[in-house]
């Protein structure tokens, strides 16, 4: 699910904001109504890329 947080309540609540986040929570920062930020967590379970598997 996204959140959608204006920048002057992202910038008091930050940390709060990275505790959502590591539970799994988007949230998407707003300034004057426009997005321009998105906070996600990192999928470290990515699997290694190979380079030039996908030629052809």
């Amino acid at each position: 699910m996204t959140v959608n947080i204006n920048i002057q309540e992202a910038e008091v609540t930050f940390s709060e904001l990275l505790n959502r986040v590591s539970q799994g929570e988007e949230i998407t920062i707003l300034q004057d109504g426009v997005a321009i930020a998105r906070l996600v967590t990192v999928n470290q379970n990515l699997p290694k890329r190979i380079p030039g598997s996908a030629k052809g």
